[in-house]
């Protein structure tokens, strides 16, 4: 596999000079990847069935107040969980509210709330100042990132072993090059894709006129992180060929001008070697060297 055609084209991808700097490079994706290893596993916390945890890393709050009185919400990715305050200076930022008390919710039992059977509800419309629709919305976004999150979590620790393995050029190869790049492409495009659509519906629903205020909160942040280290990590794989193959910088241009270049060598096998193509020519020319 490793020595299929089609797989030493892509090894061949990338820029000799980046081969050069490839402690550079991968040691760059390395550390991007080690902090998103740590800082995901906060927002998976999100997942907990715990309050405490969800308050800790919710991935958006929101907050309400009325006559002396307050209510937080903090959405995760398992619970919603409400923070009600009895003493809320006019004004003041929902951190600086006292004699809160919280209670974790199951999204389904918001669904119960919000058809008026729980208490805290207002003619079945809002829970606690928060509208019933923007809860739906949130509660229906943070089911669909149930999976993906752990998943992303968990792909992290293959990553950094990608990373490690290329850093070193004795273990770099073609298998290893597609292994480390196109999980980080498709990772790019999908945790991308849920995070903007979390974004732009939860948010927007919960930022509405009927409450005090909205931000992203700290688990939903972790993740954005998290695209930014598998950007980073995609960039660098696709940009290092594997060892002495690739073009040169200068020709960069030459190749998307005309779509050719002269400097594209066959990509290198697992052993450091030329391919099995080079060899039989090495092999000729030595043959033919010694007829003569």
């Amino acid at each position: 596999l490793n020595d299929n055609d089609y797989v030493e084209v892509i090894g061949n991808c990338g820029i000799k000079e980046a081969d050069k700097e490839r402690k550079v490079l991968m040691g760059t994706a390395l550390a991007f990847t080690v902090f998103s290893l740590c800082i995901t596993a906060f927002g998976a916390l999100s997942l907990s069935t715990k309050p405490s945890l969800t308050m800790l890393s919710a991935w958006a709050v929101g907050w309400d107040e009325w006559e002396g009185q307050g209510a937080v919400a903090y959405v995760g990715l398992s619970r919603l969980v409400m923070e009600k305050c009895a003493t809320v200076p006019h004004g003041s930022h929902f951190t600086e509210w006292s004699g809160c008390e919280a209670v974790g919710y199951w999204w389904s039992d918001v669904a119960e709330m919000c058809s008026g059977a729980g208490a805290g509800v207002e003619l079945g419309h809002a829970v606690y100042g928060f509208p019933c629709h923007a809860l739906a919305v949130c509660a229906e976004e943070a089911g669909k990132n149930q999976f993906g999150a752990l998943v992303t979590a968990v792909t992290l620790i293959f990553a950094l072993i990608g990373c490690l393995t290329r850093i070193r050029k004795r273990a770099d190869t073609n298998f290893q090059k597609i292994i480390g790049t196109f999980p980080d492409l498709i990772g790019v495009f999908s945790l991308g894709t849920a995070l903007v659509t979390f974004a732009t519906t939860c948010s927007v629903s919960m930022d509405d006129d009927d409450s005090e205020g909205y931000m992203w909160g700290p688990g939903f942040k972790a993740y954005v992180f998290c695209w930014v280290a598998a950007f980073v990590r995609f960039s660098m794989h696709a940009l290092m060929p594997v060892p002495n193959a690739g073009i040169i910088a200068a020709e960069v241009d030459d190749l998307l001008l005309t779509g050719k270049t002269s400097s594209i060598k066959p990509a290198h096998t697992k052993q450091g070697g030329p391919s099995a193509e080079r060899k039989n020519s090495l092999q000729k020319m030595h043959i033919n060297s010694e007829m003569h």
